[in-house]
């Protein structure tokens, strides 16, 4: 009977499927990121089929309208969605009330709601447990579970809770002592470590939220701790004092983080405006705003000098300030007593001095509490703590749209949201090396949703710019969910379809390679550089051990005509004032293949949006990945020229343009490898083009030059394994070689 039922649905499914792509347009947009069960990016036949399969069932992916269990209703919002989601279709949002009954507040039951930003569609609360006082929450980066402070358990007795986001499962409590107001992770530690300002207890807990113990009590001249917050590089904790007799003269405490993110040291304290609310850095961490409160100003301080600058007057009173992802723009939340205050100040932090732009009103009585941008900085997020709404306000026209009830409870508290973009990527560490270029990857690059989950899990940003050379670079995960975290590929021959000789002898045999974290001082991946190194990359600012050595001129072209030693030279000066665990260097053998595969196992890889994403061993697909004999022109080309299109990782020109420099002497393969394979000694290396002694180095990709079958093994494969000898480039074999670089983020202090 139940199969039946589900058949003469599904007929009916595909029969009304033209009404609803027809009559579900407008809807698509709103209800998309729900309806998108398999996270696809489209809500399709693959949605539908997932709904059937759980037909009746507490499906928590299924049930779209969270009413227990899954039916027809909740195929009507799969068809409403028919077609490809927009960038809003993985935001979700998780808020906090701290009293969500009839018993006024704080002795509600305190909860977090989950709502569904793209739909506007609230979920079931999640209860933290009586007289919580539910206030400050923070999400990993992953998108699995949050933590979030419960001032009033009682009033001596707060808590911090962690909550599965998956499953609402409330676990793993840590005592922290009197009114815990405000929680934020510890830059840098994988986010093991967050520390807690006690408002009550006039101190900040640090807590191990991966073992859920309390680390530290950091005591000091507070007065009514109110908030904590990092500079971007985690080294500084400002903490901001409300003063416990809400009185003038309030300051900032600045703490120096320690042991890891452990504890911290108090140094000392300056006054800026009353009741400091808050605390925002820039971007590039050389300013802190600090909103006051109780004085209707927002003060800069001057992160160097640790000193405050003119306050900005503001409308009213300044509850909160956020900056946008992009560093240019700040949202100031202002509430009052008198409903018109209410209102949203923007500041333009890309000019100087700082502009107030005109004052974006939201409904009267929303008394904004919390704002909360989008990762694209789209769109904000305004909590309203007097009415229990949400106001989305467009930045590009700094227009407040509908609010969206989040609670009817009349003694609702909202108090603080969450934005994450699934699975997560609201928080990834950026190397101390590196500028942040894009924080979660491009799922139309990345279009594996496992190397996608793979990167976000990893914790740190997905594109990021070297700070000595500009050289822009991605995250080349391993697995994370593995114990530990590691990656295992077969390394070797993948022949193209049109070949009759197969592989180099030097390419056999395939074999089982595995990449640990190890390697990586225990991070899940490695860095490494979107394309072949520039000419200009090369003469970066204040270069001057190195000319440029190029046949083919051009400051976005490959540099090249570079022997292995010159390019481990200039690795060692292009890394000057970083450590040895994090400087850069040439990738291994293995490193290359595996970054080069992204997950395929053809002779070349794929590129997004077509059928061979996954890969191909058709020779014709590196017409769209590589410049090479067919399309070259005879020349080395910029990552910028032609629509040639990157891999699985988002690396450009794995294949062709120029041959590539790795790390290893080039020698049979050892069978079976070991882990992390670095290739045979120097002393033992074979060549490929010429007939010199050793030590003879490797050359991964082929270059402009070659044709897709030579000698009976095609140099631009996955595989090929080209070989040189570490001397000056003859004038014949000018233009040829060139080669990218690979980089290990640092690893959190013990």
């Amino acid at each position: 009977m139940q199969i039946d039922r589900r058949r003469s649905i599904f007929n009916f499914v595909l029969a009304s499927l033209l009404l609803a792509v027809l009559a579900g347009g407008e809807r698509a947009a709103a209800q998309c990121a729900a309806a998108d069960i398999n996270d696809n990016g489209v809500v399709d036949a693959e949605d539908l089929a997932l709904v059937l399969a759980v037909w009746g069932t507490n499906n928590a992916a299924a049930d779209l309208n969270h009413d227990g269990v899954v039916e027809g209703a909740d195929l009507t919002l799969v068809l409403g969605s028919w077609g490809p989601c927009g960038t809003m279709r993985d935001l979700t949002a998780f808020i906090t009330n701290a009293a969500d009954n009839t018993l006024p507040p704080p002795f509600g039951i305190g909860t977090v709601i989950p709502l569904n930003l793209a739909s506007g569609q609230a979920g079931c609360p999640i209860e933290v447990g009586n007289h919580a006082g539910t206030n400050c929450i923070i999400v990993t980066s992953d998108g699995a579970h949050a933590f979030v402070t419960n001032e009033f358990t009682s009033r001596s007795n707060g808590r911090v809770n962690k909550i599965n986001l998956a499953t609402g499962e409330v676990s793993c409590p840590i005592t922290v002592g009197e009114r815990p107001v405000d929680i934020n992770f510890v830059p840098h530690t994988n986010e093991q470590w967050a520390w807690v300002a006690n408002y009550g207890g006039n101190r900040v807990t640090t807590v191990n939220l991966h073992t859920c113990e309390v680390g530290a009590t950091i005591t000091g001249p507070f007065d009514g701790p109110n908030t904590v917050a990092f500079t971007p590089d985690g080294s500084w904790c400002y903490v901001a004092n409300w003063g416990t007799d809400q009185t003038a003269g309030s300051t900032v405490t600045r703490i120096m983080v320690t042991g890891g993110g452990a504890t911290g040291i108090v140094y000392d304290s300056i006054n800026v405006g009353q009741n400091p609310n808050w605390i925002a850095f820039t971007k590039d961490g050389a300013t802190a705003y600090v909103a006051n409160k109780g004085s209707s100003s927002i003060t800069p301080i001057d992160v160097a000098a640790f000193s405050a600058g003119q306050a900005i007057d503001m409308p009213g009173p300044a509850i909160q300030m956020e900056i946008a992802p992009d560093g240019k723009l700040a949202y100031v939340a202002i509430a009052g007593s008198a409903p018109e205050i209410d209102a949203v100040v923007p500041i333009d932090l890309s000019v100087t001095p700082v502009q107030v732009k005109p004052t974006i009103h939201l409904a009267s009585g929303a008394q904004p509490h919390w704002i909360a941008f989008t990762p694209d900085g789209t769109t904000a997020y305004v909590v309203g703590n007097g009415n229990g709404t949400l106001t989305p306000i467009t930045v590009a026209s700094g227009t407040a749209e509908m609010p969206i009830q989040v609670s009817t409870d009349p003694h609702a508290d909202i108090l603080d949201i969450a934005i994450l973009s699934r699975p997560g990527c609201r928080h990834p560490r950026v190397p101390s090396w590196a500028t942040l270029v894009t924080a979660c990857p491009d799922p139309n690059t990345v279009t594996s949703k496992t190397l996608r989950d793979h990167i976000v899990k990893g914790g740190w940003a997905w594109k990021v710019k070297d700070n000595i050379t500009g050289i822009e670079m991605v995250w080349i995960p391993l697995d994370p969910t593995a114990s530990p975290p590691s990656a295992t590929f077969t390394m070797g021959c993948s022949p193209a379809s049109t070949q009759t000789a197969g592989c180099l002898d030097i390419e056999n045999p395939p074999h089982a390679v595995t990449l640990t974290s190890e390697a990586y001082n225990g991070e899940a991946g490695f860095y490494m550089s979107v394309g072949e190194v520039t000419q200009a990359e090369w003469m970066y600012p204040n270069q001057t051990s190195h000319p440029n050595p190029s046949y083919f001129l051009g400051s976005d072209l490959p540099v090249e005509t570079v022997s292995y030693s010159l390019v481990n030279a200039w690795l060692k000066s292009a890394s000057t004032g970083s450590s040895a665990l994090t400087s850069m260097r040439l990738p291994t053998e293995a490193e290359w293949e595996y970054a080069y595969r992204a997950g395929t196992t053809t002779a070349f890889h794929g590129y997004p949006g077509e059928s061979t994403e996954n890969g191909s061993n058709d020779p014709s697909t590196l017409m769209h990945i590589a410049w090479y004999a067919a399309n070259s022109e005879g020349k080395t080309h910029a990552i910028t020229e032609g629509n040639l299109q990157p891999n699985g990782f988002g690396l450009y020109n794995m294949s062709g343009n120029v041959w590539e420099w790795v790390n290893d002497a080039r020698g049979a393969y050892t069978v079976p490898a070991p882990a992390n394979p670095t290739g045979v000694p120097p002393s033992n290396s074979t060549c490929a083009f010429r007939s010199e002694t050793p030590p003879c180095y490797v050359l991964r990709g082929g270059h402009w030059g070659d044709n897709t079958t030579q000698n009976g093994s095609d140099f631009l494969r996955s595989s090929t394994r080209g070989g040189y000898p570490d001397v000056a480039i003859p004038v014949g074999e000018r233009g040829l070689f060139g080669f990218r670089v690979a980089r290990n983020a640092e690893s959190p202090s013990p």
